[in-house]
C-alpha cells in the first residue's frame, strides 16, 4: 500500500521542472475528495496522482483515513517522495554477446538501451550502462533472454562496476544460459540478484562470458525481452 506522505530516507528533491530545476515546496498539495473517498496530488494547481484513502496508512500503519485533516496537514509539510526504482532493457537483438572473452569486463550486454522506467535516482548511460546518482544501497535484479544456432552454446553473467573506468566485478555469477540446440532448443536465460552498496556516479553493467568451447554467435532474443530492474534499499 502507498504510503505517499513519507519522505524517502534523506532523498528530498522530489519531482523536477522542465528545465531541470526543483519545485519549490508551496507547489505541492494534497486535497480530500470527498465524494469519491480518495486523495488527491496536486502540482502548481493539476493533479499529480489519486490514490484511495483505505489504500494509505501512516507511518505506524494505522489507516490514514481515520484522521484525514491531519494527514493532509502532515502531506502539506512534506516533498514528493522521488521515484526509487528504475528499468531497463534491450533494443539490441543482434550484437554476439560469444566472443571468446575470459573475463566478464571484456563484453558487456547491451541491456540498457531502453530506459523503460524512469527514476530520478538512476541514470541510463548507454547502451550498457546505467549509473547511481546517489550515496546509499541498491539491489538490482537481472534477466536475460538469449539464443544460439549452435550445439551446447553456454554463456555466464556477473556485475561489472565502474565499467568505463576502472572495472571491477562483483556479486554471484550467473551461469545458467545453456543451449543444447536440438528439438526446438535455441533459448535459454539467465538472471541474477546483486546486493551493493553505491557512491554517486558509480556505474554498473553486466558482463558476460562464455563458458563451453562453443564459439557459435549468441545474442538477445528479441528487443525488449531483456531487463535490469534495481532500486534504493537505502
Amino acid at each position: 500500500m502507498p504510503k505517499i506522505y513519507r519522505r524517502l530516507q534523506d532523498s528530498r528533491v522530489a519531482i523536477e521542472g522542465t528545465d531541470g530545476s526543483p519545485f519549490s515546496q508551496d507547489q505541492l498539495a494534497f486535497a480530500d475528495l470527498v465524494a469519491t473517498d480518495n486523495i488527491m496530488v496536486l502540482r502548481n494547481g493539476e493533479e499529480v496522482d489519486t490514490f484511495r484513502w483505505q489504500d494509505i496508512q501512516q507511518q505506524d500503519g494505522s489507516p490514514a483515513g481515520a484522521d484525514k485533516p491531519a494527514v493532509l496537514a502532515y502531506c502539506d509539510a512534506q516533498l514528493l517522495p522521488v521515484q526509487v526504482s528504475a528499468r531497463f532493457s534491450n533494443s539490441d537483438a543482434t550484437t554476439n554477446l560469444n566472443t571468446g572473452n575470459t573475463d566478464f569486463i571484456d563484453q558487456l550486454v547491451p541491456v540498457c538501451g531502453i530506459e523503460s522506467k524512469q527514476s530520478d535516482l538512476f541514470t541510463r548511460v548507454n547502451d550498457n550502462v546505467f549509473q547511481c546518482d546517489f550515496f546509499g544501497e541498491i539491489c538490482i535484479a537481472v534477466n536475460l533472454h538469449l539464443t544460439s544456432a549452435g550445439v551446447r552454446n553456454a554463456m555466464q553473467i556477473r556485475m561489472v562496476r565502474d565499467p568505463l573506468g576502472t572495472p571491477n566485478v562483483e556479486g554471484p555469477i550467473a551461469s545458467t544460459g545453456y543451449i543444447r540446440n536440438t528439438t526446438g532448443h535455441q533459448e535459454s536465460s539467465l538472471h541474477l540478484i546483486h546486493v551493493t552498496g553505491v557512491g554517486q556516479g558509480n556505474q554498473f553493467a553486466v558482463g558476460i562470458r562464455r563458458e563451453s568451447t562453443n564459439a557459435t554467435a549468441c545474442t538477445l532474443r528479441f528487443a525488449n525481452t531483456s531487463a535490469i530492474a534495481v532500486w534504493r534499499l537505502r
